[in-house]
């Protein structure tokens, strides 16, 4: 199920042009699961969980991405693919 397209445009709007720490504080999902940036670009990625979005159905991660100057410039939801199995890279 895609995440309810008006909340994502409002998250959106709250994080444009804003820095890694206000965007943290704008979205509410607490620190980043993980912050990456490109060696080849110089770009930051930082990705949230958003499971507190309990009306998603599935899991979901959120995913900043910011600018050469560090600021952001997309917000998307990612769905979370899901397993059973406690290793599911293991075949």
């Amino acid at each position: 199920r895609k995440v309810d397209i008006p909340r994502a445009l409002i998250l959106k709007e709250r994080v444009g042009g804003k820095a890694p720490r206000e965007c943290e504080a704008a979205i509410g999902f607490g620190r980043p699961l993980l912050a990456a940036r490109s060696e080849n670009t110089r770009r930051l990625v930082q990705i949230y969980d958003a499971g507190m979005m309990t009306d998603l159905g599935t899991p979901h991660y959120c995913v900043l991405r910011f600018d050469a100057n560090d600021r952001c410039e997309d917000l998307e939801f990612v769905a979370v693919g899901a397993s059973t199995r406690k290793n599911p890279a293991a075949k």
